[in-house]
This record gives C-alpha cells, structure tokens and sequence, in this order.
C-alpha cells in the first residue's frame, strides 16, 4: 500500500511539473480585439459546417438559372424572338412563333405574331399583326384601279414586274419568284410564287364554288 502511495505520488508531482512548464512557456496575455476576432472565426466554422450538414440536396428542376421544359404535345415553346431594336427608324420589332402539328402529307404550315412598334391598330392589337403568305393591292399612294396596272405587294413588300411576265421584290429578301398564271383556265389569274428551293405555292384559288374563299395552296406537295 505504501509502495502505491509513493508512485502516486511521483506520477502526480510529473504532471504537476509538466503542466507548470507548459502552461509557462504558452502563457500570452489575450487582448480583447483577438478575442473577439477568434470569437467571429469560430462561429464562421459553426456556421459553415451547419450549413455543409443541413442543408438537404437540391432535386428540383426548377432553379435561378435553369428550367426544364415539359415534353409531349403541350411543351412550352418559349418567350419568342429578342427584342430587336430598328436603328434606322427607331422602332422596335418581335415576333413569336406558333408551333403547330404536320398535317397530311407533311404539310406544315408557318403561324407567327409579329409585333413593331410603328404599326398602327389592327384585329390582334395595336402594333400586332400575323403573317400569311399574301399578294395585295397597294392602297397607302391612292385609290387602286384593280386592274394588272396596280402596284402590287408581296409581304408587305412592293413587286416589280420584269419583261418575261415575273415579278421580284424590290427588295429582295427571299429571292421567290412570282408570276400571274390563270390555273383554271377561266380567266381569272392566280398568283404562283416559286422559293430558291423549288416549292411553289398558289394564291387566290378558289377551290370549289366561286363563292368561297381562296386558299394559298402547293400543288406539288400530294395530300395523301
């Protein structure tokens, strides 16, 4: 018993002499400003690894910077074209587009609202208008004759009729061709405006009765 006593004894006075050595040559007076800022470091890790820990990942689709259109028949197309400034005039145009399910034979037809800024009203809203493939008097320089002496507009753009019977665009665009041609053989002239890719398409004729209304049509595409 004594024998245990002593060596408790000597292991105690060891560590009281190894502690008293290493509290001496570790001991620096701590000012308050290095306490506060080793305070703010602490609680920076704290914070850092309860965030690391928490926060729970993130499965959803949908984010800031990122969004994943739904599929099938009803996908979302989009916001449209960018807002497209005209320097030149100072208005502004865009458009957007309608995505529409091929019809038979791979017909396919090209819907699109077109906004500019310098329109007036219309039957979609003030400076909203919607293009379709059409040939028209041209009525904003006088009152038409409706005769072939007319100026005619294709697009929005005027024709201008060379010698071999075509008319061209004044400015050329989309290099289409386009020609009367009276299809039906009963006086009445159609319009067939040929694209740089050879598909033609037919205005103004009636299909039917004379009273119905005429259709833009392309007689190379078979509907079957």
């Amino acid at each position: 018993m004594s024998s245990l006593e002593s060596h408790f004894h000597r292991t105690r006075s060891v560590f009281s002499n190894r502690a008293g050595n290493m509290s001496h040559r570790t001991s620096v007076p701590l000012s308050s400003q290095g306490f506060s800022h080793f305070l703010s470091l602490l609680a920076a890790s704290f914070l850092l690894i309860f965030t690391a820990t928490a926060a729970p990942p993130d499965k959803s689709s949908v984010g800031p910077n990122k969004i994943s259109l739904p599929s099938g028949p009803g996908s979302i197309e989009g916001l449209g074209e960018s807002f497209e400034p005209q320097l030149n005039t100072g208005t502004s145009s865009y458009g957007v587009k309608i995505a529409l399910p091929p019809g038979r034979g791979g017909l396919e037809p090209s819907v699109r609202l077109a906004y500019n800024s310098g329109l007036g009203n219309s039957w979609l809203g003030v400076g909203w208008t919607m293009d379709f493939l059409s040939i028209k008097r041209q009525t904003d320089k006088g009152f038409p004759s409706y005769t072939d002496s007319d100026t005619f507009l294709f697009q929005g753009e005027e024709l201008v009729p060379f010698n071999d019977g075509t008319f061209r665009c004044e400015n050329e665009s989309g290099f289409q061709r386009v020609r009367r041609v009276d299809f039906n053989g009963d006086g009445a002239m159609e319009w067939e405006v040929t694209e740089k890719t050879g598909t033609r398409h037919i205005l103004g004729q009636y299909a039917g009765n004379e009273g119905r209304w005429s259709a833009v049509t392309k007689p190379d595409v078979p509907l079957t």
